[in-house]
């Protein structure tokens, strides 16, 4: 029953939930300069979610080269799946600044690879 309360606790944080949503609409790993451009939030803060998250089993970390990236774990079970149908479910609407932001930056990778550098908010 922790496991649950633990995860739902995490997901329930409006940062997190934010982080979760753009992972979910990227469909690939993402590293932190990218989240931390789209959520305009700090790299400390960024990390410390990203930390909540992978301890509760949400997200997964791979290095790969200089660079760390982050993705949700596959779905596991009814509880997991039912919770991600349900972040999947709220309205893009709510998520529109971060998605812009994810799609403008997602097309900046090179080889597939982030850049390092903030994207300027007009």
């Amino acid at each position: 029953m922790d496991k649950y309360t633990e995860i739902i606790k995490a997901i329930g944080e409006r940062t997190r939930l934010r982080i979760v949503r753009l992972m979910m609409e990227a469909n690939v790993p993402l590293c932190v300069c990218e989240i931390m451009d789209c959520l305009g939030e700090t790299q400390t803060n960024i990390s410390k979610h990203l930390r909540i998250l992978k301890l509760t089993g949400i997200v997964k970390e791979k290095k790969i080269g200089k660079w760390v990236m982050y993705s949700l774990v596959p779905y596991k079970g009814n509880f997991m799946n039912l919770l991600f149908q349900m972040i999947q479910s709220i309205p893009s609407t709510n998520f529109r600044k971060e998605i812009r932001c994810l799609k403008k930056r997602m097309s900046l990778r090179i080889d597939g690879k982030p850049i390092v550098g903030i994207i300027r908010k007009k």
